[in-house]
């Protein structure tokens, strides 16, 4: 969950790097819940620019977001093509490439039926790890964005493809990566001579 989504669009979308025509570099932390153990806090820092030469833009994107047990990590790199479709409005495809590594905490999970007085540490359930343990994959992302002087839109996916994360060779942990899909819409008007 990102806060201040709206002035940070390469955050969900590939397309939108160098669109700003200039370097931008955004970084974000936020964290909910703060007094609650295992509360969600996410670092995001990412950075692009414009590639005048070849009418495209590139850019890089890390973050990593802890919830509980459960952390991911990624990074992205993107690239987008503009084509300019009239003198004020341009249309960006992008696509990125990255890896995402998950990893979960088994020491901070507690079953039913676990047994856990020191120096016995047993969750009695076969799926749940009783250490850390970690599985990593590669990922694709896609997005369009059109950038004119008042209209802004776009649209992007998140993962667009990633394989089924599989903790360990027992293939006792599978983590399914969820496609995510992003709209945003933006409109400038004057609303008087300074605003």
């Amino acid at each position: 969950q990102f806060s201040f989504y709206m002035v940070n669009p390469y955050a969900y979308n590939p397309a939108y790097a160098g669109l700003e025509n200039t370097l931008v570099a955004t970084g974000l932390y936020r964290q909910q819940w703060s007094s609650l153990e295992g509360a969600p806090v996410t670092q995001h820092i990412n950075a692009h620019l414009p590639l005048y030469v070849i009418s495209s833009g590139a850019g890089l994107r890390v973050e990593n977001d802890a919830i509980g047990a459960h952390r991911t990590t990624q990074a992205t790199l993107s690239y987008n093509y503009q084509f300019e479709l009239s003198r004020s409005v341009l249309l960006s495809v992008g696509v990125g490439a990255g890896y995402l590594q998950y990893s979960l905490d088994g020491t901070k999970l507690r079953s039913p039926d676990g047994i856990y007085e020191l120096p016995n540490f047993d969750h009695n359930d076969q799926f749940l790890p009783t250490g850390k343990v970690r599985a990593g994959t590669p990922l694709l992302e896609a997005g369009l964005y059109l950038y004119g002087r008042k209209l802004q839109l776009g649209a992007s996916t998140q993962p667009a493809f990633a394989p089924v994360l599989t903790v360990s060779n027992t293939n006792a942990l599978k983590i399914k990566p969820v496609q995510h899909y992003f709209f945003s819409a933006a409109y400038t008007f004057a609303a008087g001579n300074n605003f």
